[in-house]
């Protein structure tokens, strides 16, 4: 499952030297101020991070948000942001225009409804309570917190027609978090977010110095789930680089860029580059990122080509289902809950074939590992895929509780499946009701976002009203 030629080239780039984070005052100049980053720092002798990224890094993020002043960029005279309505108050988030609630308790909670969906299945949808025309927001994320609740962020706009609220809250429950984020007039806007271990991040994209969004400028704002947030980094004007996407654990936050993937501590004292498309020896790109503690696993993909390299500080990158040279089989879609892992594996693929084009597709699982010779020896096949392909993205798993999920596109359909005995259930998308990304599965639950002719919403289905499975193969 490994080549040694691909491995000893990736554990040779000079890449891999860490770099020092961004200070965090603002350029004194104009466009060509720069990143205001130190010299490059050296890595330690194990040629991973230095030795602040070994200890209990995830305290690093309770420390930076706590102190807030050492985490937050002066905003500075160039900056303009609009007034403040009453009962907000101004995140502090470098020369952007955020706003948090004064009381939580001010924002509705998430209201359900049964969804349009026949066949005995309890089905139920987040009802529009916030706008009276067409619901948008940007995709939904899930996680579950430590008594088993699901929690769901989102965005809910228009609000009052001129902002958009991120929203934060568990699914059955009351809110927990709250971002109020202006029109694109700033020259600010949040592109991304994340939510799992307990803590939640936005990557924000602009420079209101300017007035303008580009994908040059970027911003991390971080909390801890019930906290204010708070800026805890920026590097502003990398006309090199498009700004990245963020993901995380309570270790790591993983920072994915056009073509690599980099790393740093909760105390951004450090970057790496853990992984680039210039490094792989068929040119495959990074997109999906699993954290895990410290760990890292990558989906990889091009030109109908997928697999999946695992990185840990102690041994670098590796092929954890990854034939480099061999492009008649290949593995995507990886989910996990920590414990379990989950993906789709594919075989018979003829040359120049796309992601759907493998002979066979099966489901597979195995104890979460980052060890291909471990995976190796654990894995299981689970059953044949429905509607299967290797794109990742919206179709990943996501893993809980003994079951998988994913939305299946090309049989238009979301798939379940039970992984102890490769029990599997399909709901075929309906008029009015178009399943979407699956977002996460609780013991009792599977969350997904559908479409509907009022927008894109969250769907939840009971796993106990599905009825009789189809059989194992």
């Amino acid at each position: 499952m490994r080549s040694g030629l691909a491995l000893a080239a990736l554990a040779s780039i000079p890449l891999f030297a860490l770099i020092g984070a961004c200070t965090s005052q603002p350029p004194s100049g104009g466009d060509d101020a720069g990143t205001h980053c130190p010299d490059a720092a050296q890595p330690d002798d194990g040629g991973g991070f230095d030795a602040g990224f070994h200890q209990d890094a995830h305290d690093g993020m309770d420390a930076s948000v706590d102190a807030g002043d050492s985490a937050v960029v002066d905003a500075g005279p160039a900056c303009f942001f609009p007034f403040i309505p009453t009962g907000w108050r101004r995140v502090e988030c470098g020369c952007c225009d955020l706003w948090a609630p004064e009381r939580l308790e001010d924002i509705p909670p998430i209201e359900w409804e049964p969804c349009a969906y026949d066949g005995g299945v309890d089905c139920r949808i987040m009802m529009i309570t916030w706008t009276d025309g067409i619901a948008r927001f940007n995709l939904a994320r899930m996680a579950t917190d430590s008594e088993g609740r699901a929690l769901l962020a989102f965005h809910r706009y228009p609000v009052d027609g001129d902002s958009r609220l991120w929203v934060l809250a568990a699914a059955d429950g009351e809110v927990l978090g709250a971002v109020l984020e202006p029109k694109a007039r700033t020259g600010c806007l949040l592109k991304n977010h994340e939510l799992r271990d307990g803590r939640y991040a936005l990557d924000l994209f602009g420079n209101a110095r300017i007035g303008v969004v580009d994908q040059h400028s970027a911003h991390i704002v971080a909390g801890v789930i019930g906290e204010q947030p708070a800026h805890v980094w920026q590097q502003l004007d990398a006309r090199e680089q498009l700004g990245g996407w963020t993901t995380f654990s309570r270790d790591l936050v993983v920072h994915w860029f056009l073509g690599r993937v980099e790393a740093t501590d909760w105390q951004m004292q450090g970057r790496q580059v853990i992984y680039s498309a210039g490094i792989d020896p068929d040119g495959l790109t990074p997109y999906e990122r699993t954290d895990v503690g410290t760990s890292v696993i990558i989906v990889v993909s091009a030109g109908g080509n997928s697999g999946i390299v695992s990185w840990t500080p102690e041994d670098g990158p590796r092929n954890l289902l990854r034939w480099p040279g061999d492009s008649s089989r290949g593995a995507s879609n990886l989910g996990t809950d920590g414990e379990v892992m989950v993906w789709t594996y594919g075989e018979g693929k003829p040359p120049g074939g796309w992601y759907h084009d493998y002979a066979s597709f099966s489901i597979m699982t195995a104890p979460f590992t980052t060890d291909p010779v471990q995976l190796e020896a654990t894995s299981r096949r689970v059953r044949a895929e429905i509607g299967g392909q290797l794109v990742g993205r919206f179709e990943s798993w996501k893993v809980g509780c003994g079951y998988a999920a994913r939305g299946a596109f090309r049989a238009n359909g979301l798939v379940v499946v039970r992984l102890a005995d490769g029990a599997a259930w399909f709901l075929p998308s309906v008029s009015g009701l178009s399943w979407g990304q699956t977002l996460g599965v609780t013991c009792e639950e599977i969350f997904t976002s559908a479409q509907t002719p009022r927008g894109d919403l969250v769907a939840r289905v009971k796993i106990d009203s599905l009825g009789a499975p189809l059989p194992p193969d």
